[in-house]
Parts: C-alpha cells; structure tokens; sequence
C-alpha cells in the first residue's frame, strides 16, 4: 500500500513493538504474531489482502523497534536505527509518555480479541465443505490501480465485535460462536453454522453496501443461514429497514456508551 498509514495504525505498530518482546502483547491473548496481526485486521484491513495487512503492520512495527527495548532491532541505517517519519515520530514522542496500562486502553477498541486463528482455520475448511462454499473466503483480484487513499478504519470496531460475541452467548448458551478474518462472527448450534453476522460502525451507504455484500457472498450455498447486520441505532429509516427486510437480512442495534456497548433486535 503505497499511501501513508493512518496515525491509529501505526500507534497499533508503537503498541505491537512496545509491549511484544519475543511474543505478542500478553494483552491480546495470541499465540503467534500472525495471530496477533489478525486481531487487528476486521478494524484496518479492509483495503488490502490478508498478507498485505500482515506485512504492512510487521513493518510499522519494526520501524519503533530500533527506538525501544525489546530484542529485535528493526530497521537499521549506517548500524544506527532508521529515522522515523515525521507521523511515527509524532506517534513515538506521544505514546512514550503513557504507562503500558494506559497504551492498551487507548488501543484496545481496535483489536478483536476473542479471534483465535486456529479455530477459524478449522472452521473456514469444514464449513465451506459443509455448508457455505465461499465462507471466509478473500475475494481479490489483479489490481488495476494503486490504492492512494488512507486505510480506512472502522472505529471501536473491534470492541462491538466482541461485545457481541459476549452478549449472544449469554443470550444462547447452548450455542458456540467465532470469528474469522472476513467474518466477523458466526454462530453455530450442534456443529451447524445457524447465523453470520457483520458489524459496521456507520450507516453511511458504502457501508450498508459492504455488509450486504459480505453477508451473501459468504453465505453463497448455504441459504438456511441467517443474515444479521448490526448497525449504530435504532435509527427512523423506513427505506433501509424495508430494503433489508426484502433481502432476509435481519438488522441488530447497537449502542456504546461509558465503554458499554447495548445490543437490540428491530422490532
């Protein structure tokens, strides 16, 4: 990605060189750095590849390794670390002055944490066998142009995500739920995947647009599986209610308030 970075993604790389010595952040519960990466991906991701976002985020991490102490040495010049750019400085000068404590409150609204990417591996191969032929899958093709737009963020994304999570199996706890790279949760019942679901922060119409079509390009074969989009709400809409509607697609509100986030189904 040739364009510059936003400023939260590369604080993530000042939090991933900081706090990850030769594992990742204890805060992010990853047992290897891809898996770590991967928690971030649901929040930045959605203008590059899997890969792409990996090494785009291992690279701003190694840009501050040279600059703080952990065992890796980043990016080197002349045997002296590279000079930071003038936003990774800007992020560095920043974040030196809070407590690890208080860098991972800043930070953590971005991360999916209750993604665990051995499970999503099991689960990407048996339910597209299974059931939904394209589940989880990275539709790309070759690139035409170059993207020189920021990375796009869907903001406190990661924390709906797994309040979800958390709200649907105190509702249901009979049923088992998980997350993918590309889905952000799915929920089974007996080994039966039942439902997916797609969170979006704003109701803007390019948002409304991509949950759609992740919702039916990941369920492709699988028509018994229930569609959810969660959106910011209740909101007096009756065209996008009655569009939704037409297309199966059951709608669940979300508020975040005080670090809470509420859930409630439309009626």
């Amino acid at each position: 990605m040739s364009a510059p970075h936003r400023k939260e993604l590369i604080e993530v790389g000042y939090f991933l060189s900081r706090l990850g010595i030769q594992e990742p952040p204890p805060q992010l519960n990853a047992r290897t750095w891809k898996e770590a990466y991967s928690k971030f991906y649901g929040t930045f991701g959605s203008s590059t590849t899997v890969d792409e976002f990996y090494n785009i985020l291992k690279n701003l991490r190694d840009h501050f390794d040279g600059y703080l102490d952990n065992t890796r040495t980043g990016w080197m010049e002349n045997g002296s670390p590279q000079q930071l750019s003038p936003l990774n400085q800007e992020v560095f000068d920043e974040l030196q002055k809070l407590s690890d404590a208080e860098l991972w409150e800043r930070l953590r609204f971005y991360s999916i944490n209750s993604y665990d990417e051995k499970l999503a591996k099991e689960k990407n191969e048996r339910v597209k066998v299974s059931q939904a032929n394209f589940f989880s899958s990275e539709f790309s093709g070759e690139k035409l142009l170059s993207k020189r737009g920021s990375v796009v963020i869907d903001v406190k994304h990661g924390f709906v995500v797994d309040a979800l999570k958390n709200f649907l199996e105190k509702a249901n706890p009979s049923a088992f739920l998980y997350n993918t790279q590309k889905i952000d949760l799915a929920y089974e019942e007996n080994g039966i995947l039942q439902r997916i679901y797609e969170v979006k922060t704003s109701l803007d119409t390019t948002s409304i647009y991509t949950a759609v079509g992740q919702l039916f390009m990941h369920t492709a074969g699988a028509n018994q599986v229930s569609k959810f989009i969660v959106l910011p709400g209740p909101v007096e809409s009756k065209e996008l209610i009655d569009c939704l509607t037409m297309l199966n697609i059951e709608i669940l509100w979300f508020t975040v308030q005080d670090n809470s986030c509420k859930f409630q189904p439309h009626s």
